[in-house]
């Protein structure tokens, strides 16, 4: 990894935008990040660190990243140039952020912006979009990095003290480094994944041995539920055979009863088609007799009826003929009185049109009112001619109408238009009058603004005063409770003290109170010229006194010894909670600046008052700016509307003067055109009533002409009727009441084509009747005197049926049940042929898992009795120890070594130990036993050996840029020059190496810096050294 470029802001103290061209420092290859403390040095790191993997460290929120003193609307953005292998791009992040709400006045009405990215490759120069989503960006970017976040931070980014601690860890807690470093999790997931499918398969065994077992007591069963009743000495044993012999033996069994159980159904059948067969037989005989004996009956009853139904065909086809002649005549009939009715009608019409006047002059002098019946033409076209004379009349109305219509709109139209004249001439005076007082208004807006012009800096001022007061008001009041807090960590601590003494006290008196017992009772077992069991001498001159002393037990003194360690123990911890809450509150005092709650609450409550203040003034200006603003575009407007008003005022009073000539002309016109009728009403009035009447009267004109045509068409008919009357039989009527004289009430109409039809029926059914078989079979047995068969013979017929039909059901219904079992027990038997095959198989499969199982979990045949995640763990430390080696020697002259040891770590971590050689003394050390000096250098080369592992696990990545941040403080000079050295070995490796550090001898051998500089506004960074512009 080679970075180019670095662009910046909002971020962290950087407020502003910041840049920084990596490329001046190419050529340098070692450079100091340089600053005070609390500036941002590191904030510089975790910056390249998010523009890579969108997240810092797993402290923070991202969202906390935002800087608090960059101004409000400004995003944090990050742009990183950098290059990974061949393939260089472009970063370009939004974080997360917190923004105003648009178009909210109140500053804390914020919305939470998501964040956003584009990632962009450069190829010979020329700029490629690969994507804009955030997780595509980062799928691509891990791909290319090869290391994961937290591998990036160990190798890329040394932090502060993290490979001090790695150097002394635990086996246990080193262990955790290594995995999260070389990713070793999928060898903790083979052994569960092995131990899991041994469970598993260690289960099925189990249920196919169960599932076995239940198979073969069901068969078993099964064999023994048909096994016969008194079985023979040749039966065996079923619980004693194996399973193939058991099969076998219980499919002969059922095979044996399912063919008896055939042979049975197959007899059934036959006796049951027998007396189906009978029964069919007697059954059948029996139909064709009676169908037989059905046809003649009806037969000679058909014959009965022959002459009544002759007679009713005649009187039927008399009545036809008369019918058609009757019809007809009614039809005349009706016509010629529909003749008289219009004539009548007509005639009524024309008397009163005769007393309209103005249907006489329409008339115009023709002889129309009075009606001839037998030439009513002439006059119907008359009255077509004054229906003409009606129209152009109503015609003349509508034209009458629309003038009138016209006129009444002209006289509305000019009395809106005088409205308005009258509303212009008004509204021109209200314009001017409301541009005279916005004018004034202006003035005096203008006159206030002056006068608020610098509330925005006061208000700035303000408002930081605000945020300085609000920090020290917190912290009083958390001075407060944590003072509270502090005095009862006190009272703790000296509660523990006192109970870790009198713990101290009760076991030292215990000890001494065994030790007094012990003495005693061996005083007691003392003899005089017999030696002591402890001493040996055979003289006893000051023997101990027992003083009725009990025996105390070792389990008691140890019990009571480790009372007064924990009590020891509680009152450690309690001193360092009281000094640590003792801390807490002295930061926090400090913090609050020596201020009192009720001080800093009054400090903060002016500053808001002054806020307040400002806020207000700030507010009135800016609505000021508004009104301002709307005022000067009211005035224009103002203008615009005035002469706008005015020019409408010309045109409205030109346009009035106009229409009332124009209007004058029109009514005059109408007059004339209406003659005598002194309105357009009385003209309606007089012709429409007119129109209607004649209209009529040439509608009964029409109505009297088509009664003619009915009626001389009507007339024809009755001759027509006449004459088709006649038959070959019979002479045709000779007038309508000859014919009515044939005619047949309906009731009798209906009974003789009843009869009729009836009768032929029947005649046909019997013809088809008799060519039936049942019918011809019957008149054949009828013939030959066959008797039809008794009830007694049928229902015999029937019981020998219903006998069969239940002798076959049983049958087949055991022979179903044992089929079923056969075929079930066969099912088992496969079943237990599978599983007695399988069983074998998955217990060799289940016991090499088993052992696989216990070797990567370092039990069984494990030769190192490691785990396989330790023993690749502890493969990757021997690495990593050997490239430190390297590194180290050269920093201490060839004295100290690191090297891998294999000694035992609890849960399962051995072979992760590192022993320090000193080749000085020829001496094997702990880390822990190293002065700060040597732990530094020996943190350093670690953390350069693990870089070098970590790259070739991913696959020989590249890093050509490497941060190494603080811990140079702790050396000498002369141990300095050496890590420097060891610094610049890496240099001409072509690594650009950055340092940050607070040492002064170093930034005299290292001119190149990235200079962070810290102010109130913000941290602002450049590149500074020789030769650099």
């Amino acid at each position: 990894m080679r970075i180019h470029a670095l662009t910046f802001q909002a971020i962290g103290p950087y407020a502003t935008s910041q840049h920084l061209d990596f490329t001046q420092l190419d050529d340098v290859g070692l450079f100091l990040l340089d600053g005070p403390t609390g500036a941002g040095k590191s904030t510089i790191l975790d910056i390249i660190t998010f523009a890579l993997y969108g997240k810092a460290d797993d402290e923070r929120k991202n969202t906390e990243l935002h800087s608090t003193l960059a101004d409000p609307g400004v995003p944090p953005t990050i742009q990183l140039d950098v290059t990974f292998g061949t393939r260089r791009f472009l970063i370009d992040r939004t974080l997360q952020h917190f923004a105003s709400r648009r178009g909210a006045k109140d500053p804390s009405d914020v919305v939470t912006r998501q964040a956003a990215m584009s990632l962009v490759e450069i190829v010979a120069g020329e700029h490629r979009q690969l994507t804009t989503r955030v997780d595509e960006a980062q799928q691509i970017l891990r791909g290319v990095i090869g290391l994961s976040r937290e591998q990036f931070t160990s190798v890329v980014l040394l932090p502060q003290g993290e490979f001090a601690r790695f150097l002394k860890a635990s086996s246990s807690d080193r262990a955790e480094i290594l995995k999260q470093l070389f990713n070793t999790h999928r060898f903790d997931e083979i052994g569960e994944y092995l131990a899991a499918e041994a469970k598993t398969l260690r289960g099925t065994v189990e249920a196919d041995a169960q599932r076995r077992q239940t198979l073969r007591a069901g068969i078993i069963d099964t064999a023994q539920t048909y096994a016969a009743a008194e079985p023979d000495a040749a039966t065996p044993n079923l619980e004693d055979l194996d399973d193939a012999e058991l099969i076998a033996h219980v499919d002969g069994v059922m095979t044996e009863l399912e063919a008896g159980a055939q042979r049975r159904v197959q007899q059934s059948h036959s006796v049951l088609k027998t007396a189906r067969d009978e029964l069919a037989r007697l059954q059948q005989q029996q139909e064709h007799l009676r169908e037989a004996q059905e046809y003649r009956r009806r037969r000679s009853v058909h014959d009965q009826q022959a002459p009544v139904v002759r007679q009713a065909k005649l009187d039927l086809e008399h009545h036809a003929r008369a019918k058609a002649v009757v019809e007809a005549q009614q039809h005349c009939d009706a016509a010629q009185a529909d003749l008289t009715d219009a004539v009548d009608t007509l005639q009524q019409r024309c008397d009163a049109a005769q007393q309209v006047p103005i249907i006489v002059a329409w008339a115009a002098g023709q002889d129309i009112f009075t009606v001839d019946a037998s030439d009513t033409q002439p006059l119907i076209d008359g009255w077509k001619t004054v229906e003409a004379a009606a129209i152009r009349s109503l015609e003349q109305l509508t034209h009458h109408e629309k003038t009138h219509a016209a006129i009444q709109s002209g006289l509305q139209q000019l009395a809106e238009r005088k409205t308005t004249q009258q509303t212009l001439t008004e509204r021109i005076v209200q314009l001017q009058q409301q541009f005279d007082t916005v004018c004034a208004q202006l003035t005096t807006g203008r006159e206030r603004a002056e006068q608020l012009s610098g509330v925005e800096k006061t208000l700035e001022v303000a408002t930081r005063q605000l945020e300085n007061a609000k920090t020290q008001q917190t912290a009083a009041r958390n001075a407060y409770a944590a003072q509270a807090t502090a005095e009862d960590a006190k009272r703790v601590r000296d509660e523990t003290r006192a109970d870790a003494e009198k713990a101290l006290e009760d076991a030292q008196d215990l000890l001494r109170r065994r030790i007094d017992a012990a003495a005693g009772f061996l005083a007691e077992k003392l003899e005089p010229g017999k030696p002591c069991e402890v001493c040996g001498s055979t003289t006893h001159p000051q023997p101990a006194e027992a003083h009725d002393l009990a025996e105390i037990s070792n389990d008691a003194v140890q019990e009571s010894e480790q009372r007064a360690t924990q009590a020891r123990r509680a009152a450690n911890a309690a001193d360092e909670t009281y000094q640590a809450k003792l801390q807490d509150l002295q930061a926090l005092q400090t913090q609050a600046g020596g201020l009192s709650i009720g001080e800093a609450d009054a400090a903060a409550t002016a500053a808001n008052q002054t806020v307040d203040d400002a806020q207000r003034q700030v507010t009135e200006l800016t609505e000021l700016g508004a009104r301002i603003k709307d005022q000067d575009t009211q005035t224009e407007q103002l203008r615009e509307d005035k002469a706008t008003a005015q020019q409408q005022l010309t045109e409205i009073t030109t346009q009035i003067t106009s229409q009332t000539t124009e209007l004058d002309q029109l009514q005059q016109n109408l007059t004339d055109a209406l003659g005598d009728y002194d309105s357009v009403a009385a003209f309606r009035v007089a012709v429409e009533p007119a129109h209607r009447l004649v209209g009529q009267i040439v509608r009964a004109g029409d109505a009297v002409t088509t009664a003619v045509a009915t009626h001389t068409t009507a007339q024809q008919r009755v001759n027509d009727a006449l004459a088709d009357s006649a038959t070959k039989d019979h002479p045709a009527y000779e007038h309508a009441a000859q014919a009515r004289e044939h005619l047949l009430d309906p009731a009798t109409q209906s009974e003789y084509e009843t009869l009729v039809r009836q009768w032929t029926t029947e005649g046909d059914r019997l013809a088809e009747k008799a060519g039936q078989t049942a019918v011809i079979a019957g008149l054949q047995l009828l013939q030959d005197d066959v008797a039809e068969p008794s009830q007694e013979v049928l229902d015999t017929a029937h019981e020998a049926q219903r006998a069969a039909e239940q002798a076959l059901s049983e049958a087949t219904r055991e022979h179903g049940s044992i089929q079923a079992t056969q075929n079930q027990c066969r099912s088992q038997q496969e079943l237990l042929t599978k599983l007695s095959e399988r069983a074998a198989e998955q217990l060799a499969i289940y016991e090499e898992l088993v052992g696989l199982s216990d070797v990567v979990a370092g039990r069984g045949e494990n030769a190192v009795s490691m785990p396989l995640r330790s023993f690749v763990l502890a493969g990757w430390l021997e690495q990593v120890a050997a490239n430190a080696s390297e590194r180290l020697t050269g920093m201490t002259g060839g004295r100290y070594e690191l090297k891998h040891a294999v000694g035992q770590g609890g849960r399962g971590h051995s072979g992760l130990n590192l022993e320090v050689i000193d080749h000085l003394n020829d001496t094997v050390r702990t880390p822990s036993t190293l002065s700060g000096g040597e732990t530094f250098m020996a943190s350093l080369a670690l953390a350069l050996g693990l870089a070098d592992a970590v790259q070739a696990q991913a696959g020989g990545v590249a890093m050509d840029t490497l941060f190494i941040d603080e811990g140079f403080g702790s050396l000498d000079a002369d141990t300095l020059e050496e890590v420097m050295g060891v610094l610049a070995a890496l240099q001409d490796d072509g690594r650009l190496i950055g340092l940050v550090s607070h040492v002064e001898s170093m930034k005299q051998q290292i001119p190149h810096r990235i200079q962070v500089q810290k102010s109130q506004a913000g941290s602002k960074v450049n590149i500074i050294g020789p030769n650099l512009a």
